[in-house]
């Protein structure tokens, strides 16, 4: 093939290398916040990485059937800020892991509704308010962004002195033990105003509880936040993080009712969980191998006998200086009748390996 033919298809194959590169970052990476494939700071793909380090498997689960698939004795589950409520079907799932045994942890702020109904679903007694919980005592540049330093002794508290938060709200225990709590100088701020008003009191707040559930255990947090890439270096966020993804020897990162999954994620857990759908694949691509490795000298084969399709050819036009040499020669004297017999002969000779040439490049 020559070069001017070889160009346009390598350009065409570097357009759709590119093209394949985008797509594919695209279809494994989300900007929304709290995202486990969301790189940036508010996203919790440090979180992801840490469990996946830990337990030695892909943590986020792309649907509540990975709850019947663990072993809840030897697992912990996560809900990072959900933002839909679980199906009654879902809540009767998840409430089975944790009494078989599983540890589930609920993490969200000022929308409570589908974490309460969460908590509700599986039993548990605790409540977050909802409300946004400043402290203007103990904070990191503003109240709104609280260091909690009252921690309680607990296995998933072990090595952690003080967390960070950034606009938590608070939670209600109900009976449940409180595992960390605010100083006394902290106050839901009900009017949302960034400011403490009479009606509003200051005193110490639980952000963090645990009780337990059947056999299993429900710890609820006040702050999604703490999972959040930019937060994870302040304070004692990263120990207590660490604390919860070795807990347990596997770790479920429940993203079914909060931040989007990548389809192209989604999509390699169906393929890993269905033997039939890997095998077809699998078959498929060794049919399109087997196609792109031998269609050349199939296509050569077919055209020799005769069987390629027709279908968009342009016929051959027939030259008008003939095929052969005798009428190259002739049509060249009748044109031009001054040339002598050497200029002709040169001449019938170009035109012919000329000919033969452009045959040869169309593959005829």
């Amino acid at each position: 093939m020559n070069r001017e033919a070889l160009l346009p298809r390598a350009a065409l194959a570097a357009f759709f290398v590119v093209l394949l590169v985008a797509t594919a970052a695209g279809a494994t990476t989300s900007p929304t916040t709290y995202s486990a494939y969301n790189s940036d700071w508010d996203g919790t793909s440090a979180l992801r990485e840490r469990a996946e380090t830990a337990t030695g498997a892909e943590p986020v689960a792309v649907s509540t059937r990975a709850y019947d698939r663990a072993d809840a004795p030897s697992t912990l589950a996560v809900v990072v800020a959900p933002s839909s409520s679980y199906t009654t079907a879902e809540l009767a799932t998840v409430r089975s892991f944790v009494e078989g045994g599983g540890v589930l942890v609920v993490a969200a702020d000022v929308d409570p509704t589908a974490a309460n109904d969460l908590l509700a679903g599986v039993g548990a007694g605790a409540r977050l308010d909802g409300r946004p919980l400043r402290d203007e005592r103990s904070f990191f540049r503003t109240a709104a962004l609280p260091v909690v330093r009252d921690v309680r002794d607990d296995p998933l508290t072990r090595g952690v002195d003080e967390l960070t938060l950034n606009h938590p709200t608070a939670v209600e225990p109900n009976g449940a033990q409180v595992l960390v709590a605010t100083s006394g100088f902290a106050y839901l701020d009900d009017e949302r105003n960034a400011l403490l008003d009479l009606e509003e009191d200051m005193r110490s707040y639980p952000v963090a509880t645990t009780e337990r559930i059947g056999d299993g255990q429900v710890v609820t947090l006040a702050d999604p936040s703490l999972f959040l890439n930019g937060m994870a270096d302040r304070s004692d966020n990263a120990q207590f993080i660490d604390n919860l993804v070795t807990a347990r020897e596997t770790t479920i990162l429940d993203f079914t009712h909060g931040a989007t999954v990548p389809p192209f994620v989604v999509a390699l857990g169906i393929v890993q969980r269905t033997p039939l759908l890997q095998a077809l694949l699998v078959g498929a691509a060794v049919v399109a191998v087997s196609v792109w490795a031998f269609a050349p000298d199939l296509g050569a084969r077919l055209r020799g006998r005769g069987l390629g399709s027709t279908r968009g050819r342009r016929p051959h036009r027939r030259s008008t200086v003939g095929a052969d040499a005798a009428s190259l020669r002739a049509s060249l004297r009748r044109a031009h009748p001054d040339w002598d017999d050497a200029s002709v002969e040169r001449v019938a000779a170009v035109v012919a390996q000329r000919l033969t040439d452009a045959r040869r490049d169309r593959g005829d």
